[in-house]
């Protein structure tokens, strides 16, 4: 029941403040109650501004239970950490989350304190330009490595992928360790106490630099805002998303980083001196266009050499706090059919037959987690290998720098170069709407049109032109 407190106002007026108790939270604690106040016509005789008052206090006892009154008076921060739990409740993916955690860390130290229905466009432009200034991005201290830690690996008889695993880290800042570039001091920490000696003797610590953010950064702030501000109007609990009125600076659109055919037969080319395992790998990343993820999480049971397809239905994932574990992939939830060309199925099939063949000598040591791609006991390998892998490869081969989403980028040229269409592609790429491929490949798509109108112009004026040439040959 609503409680009413009678308030004489200096003016002589009366007014009342009316409180509704929420309970107590999960916690025993005391819950805010919902308050308003309700001030009585200075016509109005004092009996009649009590009978009046326990009318709203009736009506707004109500509405509280109904859930049409929210408690506005929230701090940004205190909500903003109730939105993200609340979508990861409902499915929000464990690094995107981290990623969100990370930069509420800034956003709380800018407009975590105002409360929810007093954020303005204002207070939100005057963030960003803070966050465009020098000084802002101070630098973690960083550490370099001092000693060769491919002999520490050697002479403790560790794998990479055994040792990160130990140590707690990502196969990434290991190896950026090995080559002598800086690393975080924390991830600096960890590799000295897996290695049991002090940090100095490994590493040699220095201080960062002041840098401000860049326009691609900030945007990334204002886009968790206006997340966490949608959810705020869709409660209630403001009139509308005011992040929406904000001014955010622009940001030049990447361009993204794909490989010309002559390089994509280059590495064809020299594939065949590898390990069966990466081959396998690469020939799925040419040849399906799937992420990294998707071909490190891949089970056996989802390769079906008959038809010639896969079944994407994992997506491999490491973070230091939780390890490799399996998620759902990307942008989707459900399972994605993608077919691949039979001129790989031979060697996928007798790298089957290798790995069978590991597994029998192994005995009750190999894990038999179904995994594609393992390391040495049977489980899955990290995703950051892949890269490792592609780096040492371009290196050896005197190939450009190559990375697994660029054959992915490489994919769709040539896909769209070759006249298909985008709702064909962004279905076996795996995007939840036809617009994200069309927003990424604009400029592909351009490309394949200014084409498209050459062929045309050849084929139609040109007698000497070959009319069965393949625009894009590949193998």
């Amino acid at each position: 029941m609503a409680n009413i407190t009678k308030i004489n106002n200096k003016d002589g007026s009366v007014s009342f403040k009316i409180k509704v108790y929420k309970g107590r939270s999960a916690d025993g604690r005391q819950l805010k109650p919902y308050t308003m106040t309700y001030k009585a016509p200075a016509t109005m005789k004092e009996k009649q501004a009590e009978k009046e008052a326990e009318r709203q206090a009736n009506l707004f006892e109500e509405k509280c239970k109904q859930g049409v009154i929210a408690d506005n008076r929230q701090t940004f921060e205190v909500y903003a950490n109730y939105v993200l739990d609340l979508k990861r409740r409902n499915g929000l993916k464990d690094s995107t989350y981290n990623i969100y955690k990370g930069l509420l860390i800034r956003i709380n130290a800018g407009i975590g304190h105002l409360k929810i229905k007093d954020i303005r466009p204002q207070h939100l432009n005057s963030f960003y330009q803070q966050l465009s200034k020098k000084g802002v991005r101070v630098e973690h201290t960083k550490a370099v490595s001092r000693v060769n830690i491919k002999d520490l690996l050697k002479k403790e008889g560790l794998t990479q992928e055994q040792f990160v695993d130990q140590a707690g880290i990502c196969l990434k800042t290991l190896h950026s360790a090995i080559k002598g570039n800086s690393i975080k001091i924390e991830s600096a920490e960890k590799i000295a106490d897996t290695f049991h000696v002090p940090i100095n003797k490994i590493f040699k610590v220095t201080g960062g630099s002041e840098q401000p953010l860049s326009n691609k950064t900030i945007l990334e702030y204002h886009r968790l805002i206006s997340t966490i501000m949608t959810q705020a109007e869709k409660e209630l609990l403001v009139p509308f998303n005011f992040a929406s009125r904000a001014t955010p600076p622009k940001a030049k659109k990447p361009e993204v980083n794909f490989l010309e055919i002559e390089d994509i037969r280059k590495i064809l080319e020299c594939l065949p001196q590898e390990p069966l395992k990466w081959q396998s790998v690469v020939y799925l990343l040419i040849f399906t266009g799937c992420r990294r993820g998707e071909i490190a999480g891949l089970k056996w049971d989802c390769i079906d050499f008959d038809k010639a397809i896969i079944t994407i239905k994992n997506n491999l994932l490491y973070t230091p706090e939780k390890g490799i574990y399996l998620d759902t992939p990307k942008t989707e939830t459900s399972e994605r059919i993608v077919t691949f060309d039979r001129s790989i199925i031979p060697v996928l099939q007798e790298y089957k037959k290798e790995q069978t063949g590991e597994i029998l000598k192994s005995g009750n040591k190999w894990n038999r987690t179904g995994f594609v791609f393992c390391q040495d006991n049977g489980n899955p390998i990290f995703p950051d290998s892949i890269n490792q892998f592609l780096v040492r490869f371009s290196k050896k081969h005197n190939l450009p720098h190559i990375n697994p989403h660029a054959f992915r980028h490489s994919m769709v040229s040539m896909l769209f170069s070759d006249g298909l269409d985008a709702v064909t592609i962004s279905k076996r790429l795996g995007h939840s709407k036809v617009s994200t491929t069309t927003d990424i490949y604009a400029h592909v798509m351009e490309n394949a049109d200014r084409t498209a109108a050459d062929s045309i112009g050849r084929l139609l004026l040109d007698d000497t032109s070959e009319k069965n040439k393949p625009i894009l040959p590949f193998i």
